[in-house]
């Protein structure tokens, strides 16, 4: 694989905070070694932990999960093309097939939503490609009226996004390799995954439970919380 950035965004809550951007990063890195990791986040200036770099958000004021809206903003355009992660995501193995190669390089690849039957973005995992026109219109949009456009769309920063632009790829039409911790089984029944199949590398929580929560209830989620570096 070649050097590759991957983005993190930390907003501090009871629910997120440094030790979530750690254990993150620990695991990609692990598992990736070329891959430098960054996370944006409420710090004055730059500052090194083990295997991540704290950036300074350009907004830091961007409440919850709006702070992911700084990716898209002209002033990250020297780290393009990157991978960026929801804090919710366990990574459990190499990463190459989330950096695309060729013609796919260029374009905005998202989730589908696990759920709805018909193709929905969801953006807890995506890649944003360098120099690209539908980035540079998202972050238009949204720097224009960003406390309009947070009242408009209240269910969060992907509806906002899939509002301005149609995503170009969805990684499960790429790779096997990205799955729902929760997948549904039945009608409005959902099971915690509670084996990992050999091709996956990336597991998304999407909400709750949280992964420390998951911890107590799923053997590998608790392997993968008790490492050791």
């Amino acid at each position: 694989m070649k050097d590759c950035n991957v983005f993190l965004a930390l907003k501090k809550s009871k629910e997120f905070g440094f030790d979530d951007v750690q254990l993150l990063a620990d695991h990609i890195v692990k598992y990736n070694p070329l891959v430098r990791v960054y996370c944006i986040c409420e710090v004055k200036e730059e500052t090194q932990l083990r295997n991540v770099t704290l950036l300074p958000a350009e907004h830091p004021e961007w409440p919850g999960w709006w702070i992911k809206m700084n990716f898209f903003s002209p002033e990250l355009e020297k780290y393009r093309p990157f991978l960026y992660m929801d804090l919710d995501t366990a990574v459990l193995g190499d990463l190459s097939d989330f950096f695309p190669k060729g013609p796919n390089e260029d374009m905005i690849i998202n989730l589908r939503d696990f759920y709805r039957p018909h193709p929905t973005l969801a953006n807890g995992v995506a890649w944003l490609p360098a120099n690209n026109s539908k980035v540079q219109k998202v972050w238009d949009a949204w720097i224009s009226n960003p406390e309009e456009n947070m009242r408009k769309y209240p269910r969060g920063d992907m509806w906002f996004i899939g509002g301005q632009i149609e995503t170009d790829l969805f990684w499960q039409d790429i790779t096997p390799g990205v799955v729902s911790f929760k997948p549904r089984t039945g009608l409005g029944r959902i099971e915690y995954r509670e084996e990992i199949h050999p091709e996956t590398a990336i597991v998304c929580f999407h909400g709750f439970p949280r992964i420390g929560e998951a911890a107590g209830m799923v053997k590998w989620v608790k392997r993968y919380v008790d490492y050791e570096c």
